[in-house]
């Protein structure tokens, strides 16, 4: 048996965490989107009978929909990340989602300051090939942002409740 890994956070621009990220988005994307299908159907079929507003709440209700099946399996994902990792689950993932969106969004802006030169001189080149780059790199950010904000709450909150070593004799 092999033993388990050092509980550390993966940095940003690291394989492993584009690998996360990618471990996250494969177990909660393939729920949330008929959600946002779903809704844009409701807004383009009562836009189209002439009830743009009630075409809208009923789409923001859906949109709400996909927000809460994020929040429900995130926590999930995470702690099973982690005992993969780790070979120790979450105790308390309840409120995981949270600490998640949160260190994504920060890690992507760490992200946008290194990388947006290069995004901006792809977005004004009038290239196709440089636009798939750029929507490559994007996803490819955007994945790692997930992945790095995935292990660093996984990691903070293992490490609170990290076993003390033995005593040296």
């Amino acid at each position: 048996m092999t033993t388990p890994r050092a509980i550390q956070p993966l940095r940003l621009f690291s394989i492993e965490a584009l690998r996360a990220g990618w471990y996250l988005a494969a177990r909660v994307l393939p729920w949330m989107l008929p959600y946002p299908v779903l809704g844009l159907a409701v807004f383009f079929v009562g836009t189209r009978l002439g009830f743009a507003h009630i075409g809208a709440v009923i789409a923001c209700s859906i949109f709400a929909a996909a927000f809460g099946v994020f929040i429900n399996r995130s926590g999930r994902v995470a702690s099973r990340w982690a005992e993969s990792r780790w070979g120790r689950a979450l105790p308390d993932d309840d409120m995981v989602w949270l600490s998640i969106l949160w260190r994504a969004m920060v890690a992507l802006m760490k992200t946008w300051f290194v990388t947006s030169p290069a995004l901006i001189l792809i977005a004004l080149a009038d290239n196709a090939f440089l636009l798939v780059v750029g929507v490559v790199l994007s996803a490819t950010l955007i994945l790692a942002a997930g992945g790095h904000a995935m292990s660093r709450v996984a990691a903070a909150r293992l490490a609170d409740r990290e076993p003390e070593p033995p005593p040296s004799a």
